[in-house]
């Protein structure tokens, strides 16, 4: 309840022992067999969560996808087997990655990760990937992804349905562009 950022609620035990934490952003070091040069879709997103108000309208991800991809980014839907089991219809790649550790090195070869208020987002920043996180009912001050790179879209109500497509496809475009020129 005290409106901390998670990570910052649970290294607080260690701040206690005067421990010092150098780094309070999560961060995960790939194996160096993760390949790095394997094909990856540039753009991934996620439209799952692990609860059904925390994710934008799968409408809206898949008009999200084809704007991406008339503007030639390589787009691909991240599925889990909740995702699967709901029938996503779309005309993009579906990646289903056996595991985490392929999950990880599959997001880090992305140039953006898009999705809602969900782990593999988390993953995404972790693996040092730009972020885009859609949020709802729950607080990005304390949920959110921490990634110097990354952003937040937050509905300006709890209904997540409220976060216009027009604004997450120019948030994802402009994130896209920064880091083509970055």
């Amino acid at each position: 309840d005290s409106g901390d950022h998670l990570v910052d609620h649970l290294l607080h035990p260690l701040r206690e022992w005067n421990i010092p934490v150098c780094d309070r952003t999560p961060h995960i070091e790939l194996a160096p067999d993760h390949n790095p040069s394997a094909a990856a879709p540039q753009i991934i997103i996620h439209p799952g969560s692990g609860a059904p108000v925390k994710c934008w309208p799968e409408a809206q991800f898949r008009a999200l996808a084809d704007a991406l991809q008339t503007r030639d980014w390589e787009v691909a839907f991240l599925c889990g087997p909740v995702e699967i089991a709901r029938g996503l219809a779309t005309d993009c790649a579906i990646v289903q990655p056996p595991d985490l550790p392929t999950l990880a090195s599959l997001l880090a070869r992305a140039k953006l990760f898009i999705g809602n208020d969900s782990g593999p987002g988390h993953i995404a920043a972790a693996v040092g990937t730009p972020t885009l996180s859609l949020f709802g009912p729950t607080d990005p001050r304390v949920w959110a992804p921490r990634n110097p790179a990354g952003q937040v879209l937050q509905a300006p109500t709890e209904n997540i349905a409220e976060i216009f497509l027009a604004t997450v496809v120019d948030t994802a475009l402009q994130m896209l562009e920064n880091g083509a020129n970055g």
